[in-house]
């Protein structure tokens, strides 16, 4: 349930893979280049779009927030 009381939205599998998958391929970039002795530079802007996507998946109200 989300803060406001309402219903999460039901999120279709295929969304949900395709965000594990990008996720995934941002943790398998950071551990490449830490392997190599290199830092990982997820940038904020590329961290707010993904926190978007989760948050507009599992609440509604979060649309009109975090645009």
């Amino acid at each position: 349930m989300c803060q406001s009381g309402k219903e999460a939205t039901q999120v279709p599998d295929a969304e949900i893979q395709e965000l594990f998958a990008k996720l995934t391929g941002q943790f398998e970039d950071a551990a490449a280049l830490a392997a190599e002795g290199q830092r990982a530079g997820l940038t904020k802007e590329i961290a707010v779009i993904l926190l978007r996507e989760i948050r507009t998946w599992t609440c509604p109200e979060n649309v009109e927030s975090t645009n």
